[in-house]
């Protein structure tokens, strides 16, 4: 096989393009699994999760092929060891300007959606670029190296442009108002994860039922819905937390004198946190 060739030369691009092709042809777990292992050899790891996730819900007839059988464990096995390499990067906006209209953050070109600031989300190691930008405040840009497992925090402050400087002093007298706007996102963030993650529960009940233990071919619209509201009920749960521990800190606090004010996820929770 010309995939298995190429890993072994270790020529992984032409490996996961020739994996990719005989997959396209024949799905097994032993081709799939070959994809993902040359998806990490490229750095590719949110891919390669994918790709192992794929493999581990092939259905599998009883008497399938000890290779079929062995590439699912595997597959299995391997996830977790990636996951463990998985850096994780967050965004963190500072400034008022993260909340105007016309507000923009893309990573690698690709826009960053509001939910996705200020908390971590995983990436793929190596060189990576953040840009941001606001009406009457000067563009930021920044390019920066992750390596595995790392945690990487990028902060994002905004400058009044040179010609709204005295922006800044109008923007501090209405950190009150802004504390009430932080308080709605909460309320909607906090809305979102409720309803996503009742619909999470609702794909995962049918997924139950047709699952054993492999998921056939028409169980894959239930498990990719089940994916993507999961993940939105866990991102729309830690910023409507988030969101609202700030704005009622701001609503109660009146006019605040710190000179920084920044919340942060933990193990055990989000923080608030500055200097008063």
């Amino acid at each position: 096989m010309q995939g298995a060739e190429a890993y072994e030369r270790k020529d992984y691009a032409t490996a996961q393009d020739r994996f990719e092709r005989a997959s396209a042809l024949f799905r097994a777990p032993s081709i799939t699994v070959m994809a993902a292992r040359s998806l990490v050899a490229l750095g590719r790891f949110l891919e390669a999760l994918d790709k192992y996730e794929e493999t581990q819900h092939m259905p599998l007839p009883p008497d399938a092929p000890d290779a079929f059988q062995k590439a699912v464990s595997d597959a299995q096995k391997e996830a977790k060891s990636v996951r463990a390499r998985l850096p994780l990067l967050k965004i963190q906006t500072l400034g008022a300007a993260s909340r105007d209209k016309g507000f923009r953050v893309t990573l690698d070109g690709k826009p960053v959606p509001a939910p996705l600031l200020d908390v971590e989300r995983p990436l793929d190691p190596g060189q990576h670029r953040v840009k941001a930008s606001a009406p009457g405040f000067s563009d930021f840009e920044k390019s920066f190296a992750v390596e595995e497992a790392a945690h990487v925090v990028v902060e994002v402050p905004f400058a009044a442009a040179p010609a709204d400087r005295d922006g800044a002093a109008r923007a501090f007298t209405s950190k009150q108002i802004l504390g009430y706007g932080l308080l709605g996102v909460g309320a909607v963030g906090l809305g979102t994860s409720l309803v996503t993650g009742i619909l999470a529960l609702n794909h995962h009940s049918h997924l139950s039922d047709s699952c054993h233990p492999g998921c056939p071919p028409s169980a894959a619209q239930d498990l990719s819905a089940f994916r993507t509201d999961r993940t939105l009920s866990y991102v729309s749960l830690a910023v409507g937390v988030s969101a609202a521990s700030i704005g009622g800190y701001l609503v109660l606090a009146g006019e605040p004198q710190a000179e920084h004010i920044g919340a942060a996820l933990s193990p055990g929770g989000v923080e608030l946190r500055g200097r008063f």
